[in-house]
């Protein structure tokens, strides 16, 4: 699936779980197929990869929501401060 596709259908996914201060961004440069999730407000950010095969079935949108969720819950890393 292209990365845009992708990108917006997760962060429908986000506003659905009521996420809606979370935002999918680019891949990570080190892994194209893992989308970072970030929370400037929290200043938080999270990966995650979500194979394309769960992206083309619609029945598996739940399951997205779930993994998007855990990734927000176990978000360890902190935006760094600007300067």
């Amino acid at each position: 699936m292209e990365t845009l596709m992708k990108r917006d259908m997760l962060q429908e996914v986000l506003i659905e779980h009521g996420y809606s201060g979370w935002y999918v961004i680019a891949p990570n440069m080190l892994n194209a197929a893992n989308l970072l999730v970030i929370n400037p407000k929290e200043r938080k950010i999270g990966e995650i990869s979500i194979p394309d095969e769960w992206l083309d079935d619609p029945t598996l949108r739940s399951t997205i929501g779930e993994s998007l969720a855990m990734t927000i819950e176990n978000c360890m890393c902190a935006l760094p401060n600007r300067a």
